[in-house]
């Protein structure tokens, strides 16, 4: 296989060892199909609730966590919870409110009101109204007594309770509930320092509330790895000094032997360097980062190249491309360098500069490529 003919699947490479090392995903990443929810504080909670079946999304790519959680929405997650599974046909739908009838979180209602873990106002649940904090505590705390049998003997209030500025707000129906839901680290204060008992929930701050409740993992992801700003140009030819490399560039992180004389190094910058061992020589080079949703994994800074690139703009800088091989990477010729542009749909996710040295090495296997131009 001819050099040129390796460095084209550099990319394909880049992907596997980078997600084996843990820096990111591609696309929505390796655990949520949504593109709208950011590897931050809400991260954790959205894919523990919706790798246990808890809470689905509002499409099959969306999640909405800025939207408000609904009162049916939560009896939906605790009867999922107790029961395992979603609602069937064989599950009854028959409630005592007038605005519940045959829609799809009936059974989820009728269950929940049956098991007194839930209740109603003035004939009607109000099942699309958003949840208050003091109404979720209050259903979260009925569950636990009802369904896990709660002694609700043992509650004794957080060490912050008594700070808290607005607890004359709270109705007297959902104080001991909110007191639990406090005390229990799930629902936490505010600025104030307020517990806002009449303040609503997002989804996104639902999935998290939900995740303490079971006991999940809500630790926040490490931050994006930020793109880096230096001219990659400047390492090709040099020495391959991994060790000098990874006093400017961080060390290195995880590395793969990448087919016959290659290394393919990653350095905690997301700087990615290719080193032929023929002659110990930098030959290719690349950027990795994620992007602001820390989800997303491109090569970046090569003349500023990242994943909002598109076809449009690739061509409008360099011209027609002077081949295209079989995996759909797409070259130019820059002076002594070979750009390779990789695309996914319209937009760039990824970038590689390769060297003269290189091309020449790679000139009798031009033949070999599917050249669509």
């Amino acid at each position: 296989m001819s050099k040129l003919k390796r460095s084209i699947c550099v990319l394909l490479v880049l992907c596997m060892v980078v997600g084996a090392m843990g820096l990111g995903a591609l696309a929505a990443g390796p655990d949520l199909p949504f593109t709208d929810v950011p590897m931050n504080w809400m991260y954790p909670g959205v894919r523990f609730v919706y790798e246990n079946d808890i809470m689905t999304g509002t499409t099959a790519t969306t999640f909405a966590p800025q939207a408000n959680f609904t009162r049916a929405q939560v009896v939906a997650t605790l009867f999922r919870i107790y029961n395992e599974r979603q609602a069937n046909t064989d599950d009854p739908t028959d409630t005592p409110f007038g605005d519940v009838g045959t829609q799809w979180f009936a059974a989820y209602v009728a269950w929940a009101y049956e098991n007194d873990i839930a209740e109603g106002a003035g004939g009607n649940f109000n099942p699309n109204g958003a949840v208050t904090r003091q109404q979720f505590a209050t259903m979260l705390y009925r569950f636990e007594i009802n369904m896990n049998d709660l002694n609700t003997d043992d509650i004794t209030a957080s060490d912050t309770w008594e700070e808290f500025t607005d607890l004359n707000q709270i109705n007297d129906w959902a104080y001991d509930a909110l007191l639990w839901a406090n005390a229990e680290g799930l629902i936490l204060g505010l600025a104030g320092p307020a517990i806002a008992p009449r303040g609503t929930a997002t989804r996104a701050q639902a999935a998290i509330i939900l995740t303490r409740f079971l006991g999940g993992d809500t630790t926040p992801p490490e931050p994006p790895i930020e793109p880096t700003t230096f001219d990659v140009t400047e390492l090709l030819g040099q020495d391959a000094d991994v060790d000098a490399l990874a006093v400017e560039f961080g060390e290195v992180i995880g590395s793969e032997e990448v087919y016959e004389c290659d290394t393919l190094y990653v350095f905690e910058s997301g700087l990615l360097v290719i080193i032929c061992d023929l002659d110990n020589t930098i030959i290719s080079v690349g950027v990795v980062y994620l992007d602001e949703l820390g989800n997303s994994l491109t090569a970046l800074n090569l003349d500023g190249w990242d994943g909002t690139s598109t076809y449009e703009e690739v061509y409008a800088a360099f011209g027609e491309p002077d081949f295209v091989d079989a995996y759909d990477s797409y070259f130019f010729q820059v002076g002594a360098y070979l750009y390779e542009f990789v695309f996914d749909g319209d937009y760039v996710i990824g970038v590689m500069v390769h060297t003269e040295y290189e091309l020449i090495l790679a000139t009798a296997g031009l033949s070999t490529f599917a050249v669509v131009l």
